[in-house]
């Protein structure tokens, strides 16, 4: 392939270096400080190895929000602590420490259940505690020693996070997606200085607009490279990205229309108000677009829907005075339908901005949500126990599960064999099980070649170097500025990531014993074990396909959401039924089991280099739509413990069928790969559900006046108000399943 055509690695190039380059320096030092630091002060020993606690803590940090950041932080020190002080006290008991061996290392897999700061949590806990009991053991007090000197090196190495050099991963897909909104309001800019509806430069408008969303889905794509799990700022964005093709086609249906208003005299009064709903457009994106840069902006369609107020007005003026005038029609029914699409671009605008609130890098407490809706705010309240996704993947149907126990058979395999056979420096074995085996046979396979090529090439390489330069300070220099350039490539490119890695470790290594090709044999030895256990587990193991078996698990969580959509709606339809909140609570444990094998698999399918972009994107944008659909079913079982019963309308019914056809189609269509049938119309039974709302709440307001408390209209709010604001989203979230599904 040739890399300077390809678009994702001009990506790279163009928004990403900056942000590698600067992790690699930052794990440069990690090492360097403690080194210079310990020799100084007459422990060089102590500085080395705080220096090389804190190039492994390094690898724990993740972005994403401050809450998140500071939890996995919290977390790594924790079991890094725990590692090495278990390590210690257990090495020199040999079937105590292969039973500790496979049940830790089952640990380090398994908390791939919290997503990819889960796996760096487990990873850096793996490396310490494998490192560890390689060592000579130690009593209480070596365990304390040990532990303490870890402490210093995970703090240093955590302030390094936060304070010194705090870095944000998301920032070139945020700076992407806000690129695409700002080129947005730009077109809206040019249509309105033009006086013809179409026109050079508003043609250069929609073709950069075009890029710049190619740019965001590449940005997509590339930052989920390397990461394992969810997270909410990338689901976010998954959601921007659609939205911006929604929001467009919203605002080029009302350019269109517009146009119909623009030389009528009789419509002056309309076209005036389409120039200002069009400015109060162009000011809400760019205050989107502020807030996507983390700067302080806001939102606000109130204006907006005054205009839409004034322009129904005009409606009902036009109604009343069309008389027998052929032409009027047309106007008058292009004005009804630039209503509808104003007020979907409302509700689009406010939704797109709520989805930008869960972007933010940082949460205060206390700080005042009240522009957030109860949505939200009941997501909040409804945020699971930390222990749940354990228990939920604790069964063998899990593909966590199943990775953790082939980690844990792997790796105690490693330990038995450098412990049985003596070979020195073994944890090399072990660490190359850790960091080698994968989810799935097509990464571990990748990495296997990659591992081995890259160590054989570094332990080449390094022996000549050391001719050179002998010194331990240059021996030192070499080994920081290897794992600086190690820690940048680690993402994207892990075979030259490796070679460096080598350089520094045996280096290092040499730094302290001087004995050169002798480590280097020893590195290379290690890694041939280690990757062909790793190939092994992989290969004989649990193996699972990753295409196939991704669409297979996709269909089964669609199934599942299905079966939770009904449990929970069915109490909705049903006149006085209580709850079984057994029922539901079984079913959803169902549901985010086959929720989590699919994330799984998703990241296993990103992971293989034999899976296009496109494919990436669907299964992207399926499972983000997937996720927040059964989210918002989540937030209806919070609504029932208030539920009283009331006669539901019947459009909601009829809304409730649409839906369920609608995820019966999309698990045939995926199960048997039949065509796709059209989308039900879900849009008209919402409407009429929101107008049916809209009307108790007019009649509410009477009934408030009278000071009228305890009334039928007052309890169907209660029962519905939630709902209606949730089935608004549910619709959108399967328009967003069947159009990822309808491109295979």
């Amino acid at each position: 392939m040739n890399l300077a055509n390809n678009h994702l690695f001009n990506f790279l190039l163009q928004f990403e270096k900056t942000i590698e380059a600067y992790r690699g320096i930052r794990a440069g030092i990690a090492l360097a400080v403690p080194l210079v630091i310990g020799r100084l002060m007459g422990y060089p020993e102590t500085g080395f190895y705080i220096g090389l606690t804190g190039v492994f803590f390094i690898l724990g940090a993740v972005g994403g929000p401050y809450k998140i950041r500071a939890k996995t932080a919290i977390a790594t020190l924790l079991a890094g602590l725990l590692a090495i002080g278990l390590g210690t006290l257990i090495s020199h008991i040999i079937w105590l420490k292969l039973l500790i061996t496979f049940l830790w290392m089952f640990g380090v897999g398994y908390a791939a259940v919290y997503g990819h700061p889960g796996v760096m949590t487990g990873i850096v806990a793996g490396i310490l505690f494998l490192f560890t009991i390689h060592t000579p053991p130690g009593d209480i007090i070596v365990a304390g020693e040990r532990m303490f000197i870890a402490l210093v090196g995970g703090i240093w190495a955590i302030a390094l996070w936060f304070i010194f050099w705090p870095l944000q991963p998301y920032l070139p897909l945020k700076k992407a997606i806000a690129d695409c909104y700002a080129a947005i309001a730009d077109y809206i800019q040019v249509v309105l200085n033009n006086s013809t509806s179409l026109s050079v430069s508003e043609l250069q408008q929609v073709k950069g607009w075009r890029e710049k969303l190619q740019l965001a889905k590449d940005a997509l794509v590339i930052n989920r490279q390397g990461r394992r799990g969810t997270s909410e700022i990338g689901q976010a964005a998954v959601i921007l990205i659609q939205d911006i093709e929604y929001l467009m086609t919203a605002i080029s249906t009302l350019i269109k229309l517009s146009g119909i208003h623009r030389d009528q005299p009789e419509n002056m009064t309309v076209k005036i108000l389409l120039n200002e709903a069009f400015k109060e457009i162009v000011f809400n994106l760019e205050n989107l677009v502020q807030t996507i840069r983390n700067q302080p902006a806001q939102v606000n369609c109130d204006r907006l829907k005054q205009i839409t107020q004034a322009l129904d007005e005009q409606q009902s003026f036009q109604r009343q005075t069309i008389g027998n005038q052929v032409d009027a029609y047309v106007s008058l029914i292009a004005l009804v339908r630039l209503i509808e699409v104003l007020n979907r671009l409302i509700s689009l605008l406010e939704r797109t901005f709520l989805v930008v609130q869960e972007m933010k890098p940082t949460t205060i407490g206390g700080e005042n949500n009240s522009e957030l809706s109860e949505i939200t705010i009941l997501l909040e309240k409804l945020e699971q126990p930390w222990f749940q996704p354990l228990l939920d993947n604790f069964s063998f149907d899990s593909a966590i599960f199943r990775h953790g126990l082939r980690l844990a058979i792997a790796t105690s395999v490693a330990v038995a064999i450098a412990t049985i056979e003596s070979i020195p420096r073994g944890f090399w074995i072990s660490l190359t099980v850790l960091l080698v085996l994968q989810h799935d046979f097509g990464s571990t396979f990748r990495r296997f070649f990659q591992r081995i090529l890259g160590t054989v090439l570094g332990a080449l390489i390094t022996p000549v170097l050391t001719v050179f330069i002998y010194t331990q300070a240059g021996l030192e220099a070499i080994a920081i500025m290897s794992v600086s350039v190690a820690f940048s490539l680690l993402r994207f490119n892990y075979g030259v990531a490796v070679f460096f890695i080598t350089v520094y470790a045996v280096t290092l290594e040499h730094s302290l014993t001087f004995e050169n090709a002798w480590v280097a044999t020893l590195r290379v030895i290690a890694t041939l074990i280690g990757s062909g256990l790793a190939f092994m587990a992989a290969f004989f193991l649990f193996r699972d396909r990753q295409e196939p078996q991704f669409w297979r698990l996709a269909t089964d969580a669609i199934s599942c959401s299905r079966d939770y959509f009904q449990i929970v709606i069915n109490y909705y339809l049903s006149n006085n039924q209580s709850a079984d909140y057994h029922a539901i609570s079984k079913q959803r444990h169902q549901n985010r089991l086959a929720q989590f094998n699919a994330q799984i698999s998703l990241q296993k399918l990103i992971d293989d280099p034999q899976t296009s972009q496109l494919q990436i994107e669907i299964a992207l944008t399926l499972m983000t739509n997937l996720t927040r659909f059964s989210r918002s079913i989540t937030v209806l079982i919070d609504q029932l413990n208030d539920f009283s019963g009331t006669d539901p309308h019947p459009a909601l019914a009829t809304f409730v069928s649409r839906i369920d056809l609608g995820l019966s189609q999309l698990e045939t269509s995926l199960k048997y790969q039949s065509p796709l049938p059209p989308i039900p119309d879900t849009v008209t039974p919402s409407q009429e559900f929101q107008v049916y709302l809209k009307g108790l709440q007019q009649k509410r307001l009477v009934e408030f006046a009278n000071q009228e408390d305890e009334t039928l209209t007052r309890q169907v709010l209660l029962d519905y108000s939630i709902l209606a604001l949730e089935i608004e989203d549910i619709a959108d979230y399967l328009q967003g399943i069947y159009q990822a599904v309808a491109q295979l």
